[in-house]
């Protein structure tokens, strides 16, 4: 007859190394948070670009509009040439098409974010306005620090570290029966 005893502390290792393994997960769900975060600050700030540009262009659109006015009564009184006209008004075409490019690319932007946010497709977004922004960065080295200390995949990798040597502990008291 014979019976074995098992070494004491293996079960608490086997219970450090999956709580370990279990924080190493999390963390790196929290990384994709972040990254996907990231994303939508992004596709935020495309589309705030693509509204400014839309609207800077819009406005010049309205002076060049402008411009092939003054040409043609220019050209009407016989104090301007045709020449100018017609070039004036191959700049409205060139710009309107320009202005309806735009207009898909913030289409496009706005479905991506919508899409990143997982709001309904018909969402119509409005223009987006800018975060009130710090007026002074902190120093890149407290900035490198703090990214160090809360980047969750560096917390990640940790948590996987201490799941390893947990395991090489419970590894080593596996030999024994």
């Amino acid at each position: 007859l014979m019976q074995m005893l098992p070494l004491g502390g293996k079960l608490g290792l086997a219970g450090r190394v999956a709580e370990a393994q279990a924080g190493a997960a999390r963390e790196r769900a929290e990384d994709i948070r972040w990254d996907v975060r990231a994303r939508v600050a992004m596709a935020f700030y495309d589309l705030y670009e693509s509204d400014r540009a839309l609207a800077i262009d819009s406005l010049t659109l309205g002076l060049v509009q402008d411009i092939v006015t003054t040409t043609r009564a220019m050209y009407a009184v016989g104090d301007g040439r045709q020449a100018d006209v017609l070039r004036a008004q191959v700049e409205v075409a060139r710009m309107t098409e320009e202005l309806v490019r735009m207009q898909a690319m913030r289409v496009a932007m706005s479905s991506r974010l919508t899409g990143l946010l997982d709001a309904p497709t018909d969402t119509a977004l409005p223009a987006p306005v800018l975060p009130r922004l710090p007026g002074v960065l902190p120093p890149l080295d407290s900035l490198q620090r703090l990214a160090e200390q809360r980047r969750p995949m560096i917390r990640a990798g940790l948590e996987e570290l201490r799941a390893a040597e947990a395991a090489t502990r419970l590894a080593r008291r596996e030999i024994w029966p």
